[in-house]
């Protein structure tokens, strides 16, 4: 899963995730907005960063730095979220 507050890199940096949206096509700009979403569909997201940036999620890649693996997963899990 990936998680608003997760780190992804690209194009621009690593940047925390603000905002996903999960759009019908891989490159539409637009598209549902979500909390969280499959690996599986990151390539259909686009992501809005901290950093004043967006991604597609076909020109980025989650963080695997502590951050992610740790801190956002055990308080997701601490909510019942994950």
């Amino acid at each position: 899963m990936i998680y608003v507050g997760q780190y992804i890199i690209g194009k621009h940096g690593e940047s925390k995730i603000k905002k996903i949206e999960l759009c019908e096509n891989v490159g539409d700009k637009y598209g549902i907005p979500m909390k969280k979403i499959h690996n599986k569909d990151k390539d259909r997201c686009v992501f809005d960063l901290e950093n004043g940036h967006f991604e597609y999620g076909i020109d980025c890649i989650v963080s695997d730095n502590f951050y992610n693996n740790v801190i956002v997963l055990d308080n997701l899990k601490i909510r019942g979220e994950a």
